[in-house]
């Protein structure tokens, strides 16, 4: 996975379809969007994220903040950065270097929560 950490760190725009999304809002975790869900990473000079879901849905995420790298204490190596939701909530975005798992909380509240997992 060094060409996909290398990649966003670049701000080149790439994809990736995942099996899953699932949002978490008003304190509750959605019903998971199952089939082809598409994320278009680093979609314009933002460093947006777009997310396409199969049911037809989109939001775009804004990014905020550069890219930064980190690991666990487990030594799982992730990179994370600010986004700005279509509602104006900030979201922590953590991309796991496996490629396989996403996830975006607010640090202020638990309404807003995004999963997106597993990759095709």
């Amino acid at each position: 996975m060094l060409l996909h950490q290398t990649v966003l760190a670049q701000n080149n725009t790439f994809r990736r379809d995942y099996g899953y999304i699932q949002f978490y809002k008003e304190g509750k975790w959605e019903s998971p969007t199952s089939g082809d869900n598409t994320v278009v990473f680093n979609a314009n000079q933002n460093s947006d994220i777009i997310i396409y879901t199969a049911n037809g849905e989109k939001k775009t995420l804004r990014g905020i903040s550069d890219a930064k790298k980190d690991t666990n204490k487990h030594g799982v190596s992730f990179q994370y950065r600010l986004m700005l939701d279509e509602e104006g909530h900030e979201l922590q975005m953590f991309f796991l270097d496996d490629g396989d798992t996403i996830l975006a909380y607010n640090f202020d509240s638990e309404k807003h929560l995004i999963m997106i997992g597993v990759t095709h």
